[in-house]
């Protein structure tokens, strides 16, 4: 690995000529918090109906959200809109980006609509159990879902593939309970974590291996997607774990001074490692 250091007055233009993730992504909430607007020079604005209740999705005309007046809203990048739909009332909505512009929403803690790139409901299901991550594309239109104690594999006619049960702690008692995460590894193959374990099944439902971690977690515990694996951060050390002979392997190991929070870019393989106390930021090149 490549690594510059630069101190943290840097980080924001840093970011936005290295990173080319959305302001919106989870990930990036620490640099939305240092972003005054007053002097960024705006191309665009839009008058919307209502306001955004829940993330939007980049889409590859722009981005989609649900907003509080019953629409789902898209605005491309030029500042156009481009579709404009009523939909039901929804609680807790939650948009996920499928292949080909096609959506998942979830609602009401444990129901998923999909949305075609038009933004009109194509179906609605009812899951058993509470969903507890965004949606992740496989290959050939299925798409993962997970909840407290399962791991749900849909086609994009709504049809269920498969489920599968797991032993996994998401703790009711954790701030982010509700915004699991499903990783995905260069075979195709997925993966779920908790603080102490990694849980990889195949796409089709079997579950090939579990990875105990060595250590106890720390307050700091974060997973991240890398391009072809997925870079596990315990306090002041990072790994990043891959695929080798179907068997998940580390790959490299990293140690810094204090607890660092991640930020993936996994188009240009890229890691930003923050410390905590907002001072300085390592630049990785995977």
């Amino acid at each position: 690995m490549k690594v510059f250091e630069l101190r943290f007055k840097n980080i924001l233009i840093f970011l936005f000529l290295i990173f080319s993730t959305p302001l919106f992504s989870q990930e990036n909430e620490s640099q939305i918090k240092s972003i005054n607007l007053s002097n960024q020079n705006i191309s665009w604005s839009k008058v919307i109906p209502g306001k955004f209740i829940c993330q939007p999705q980049k889409t590859s005309f722009g981005f989609v959200s649900i907003t509080d007046a019953k629409t789902i809203t898209a605005i491309t990048n030029e500042g156009k809109l481009y579709y404009e739909n009523t939909i039901p009332r929804l609680a807790n909505p939650k948009l996920s980006n499928l292949n080909y512009d096609f959506l998942l929403l979830s609602s009401n803690n444990n129901f998923i609509h999909l949305i075609n790139p038009s933004g009109k409901i194509l179906w609605t299901k009812e899951l058993d159990g509470k969903i507890i991550s965004q949606a992740v594309s496989g290959e050939d239109g299925r798409f993962f879902l997970l909840t407290k104690t399962s791991v749900f594999c849909f086609g994009m006619n709504g049809i269920c593939k498969w489920q599968i049960n797991h032993s996994l702690n998401f703790s009711a008692n954790n701030a982010n309970f509700e915004n699991q995460k499903i990783y995905k590894f260069s075979d195709g193959s997925i993966a779920i974590s908790d603080n102490k374990s990694i849980l990889r099944l195949s796409p089709f439902g079997k579950i090939l291996e579990t990875k105990q971690f060595s250590e106890n977690s720390s307050i700091f515990f974060q997973v991240s997607q890398g391009k072809d694996g997925i870079i596990i951060t315990n306090g002041t050390k990072s790994t990043f774990f891959g695929i080798h002979k179907d068997k998940i392997f580390e790959k490299w190991t990293t140690e810094f001074s204090l607890p660092i929070e991640i930020i993936c870019n996994e188009k240009n393989n890229t890691i930003a490692a923050f410390s905590k106390n907002k001072t300085s930021i390592n630049i990785y090149l995977l």
